[in-house]
């Protein structure tokens, strides 16, 4: 089959936030909120004053942790993609589910042992599952 589209869309709130948690990382928490605060403001929000009074790197990640959720919740695998990237306590206030670390990672497909002789059901199976 031929491929006819190979360009991947992005939203610019993704690539801002995407710049933020980039510059969060390096501790430059003052030259990121303005990144996270544009995005808000195109979704609506008027009202700064707790965002505003942020100071630190956690409360910096875990306001980017949440507008990323709230951008992309269920949309192309961008939330599992931010999850897998976040410490584990911002992760654990969207869902209980991902308390055990095997959660993280995939089981390997039952289909991929039945055609692949050189694997272990047993012993190369994803811890947890």
């Amino acid at each position: 089959d031929e491929v006819a589209e190979t360009m991947v869309e992005m939203r610019l709130s993704e690539i801002y936030l995407m710049y933020a948690e980039a510059l969060i990382r390096l501790n430059k928490v003052n030259e990121a909120m303005p990144f996270i605060k544009e995005v808000e403001m195109h979704a609506g929000v008027t009202d700064f004053t707790a965002f505003d009074a942020i100071d630190s790197a956690d409360g910096a990640m875990a306001e980017l942790f949440n507008e990323f959720i709230r951008n992309f919740v269920c949309e192309s695998g961008v939330d599992a993609a931010v999850m897998l990237r976040f410490p584990k306590n911002l992760v654990q206030t969207v869902s209980s589910k991902f308390e055990k670390e095997e959660y993280y990672i995939l089981p390997i497909p039952t289909e991929e042992f039945d055609a692949n002789s050189g694997l272990d059901r047993i012993a190369d199976q994803n811890p947890g599952y």
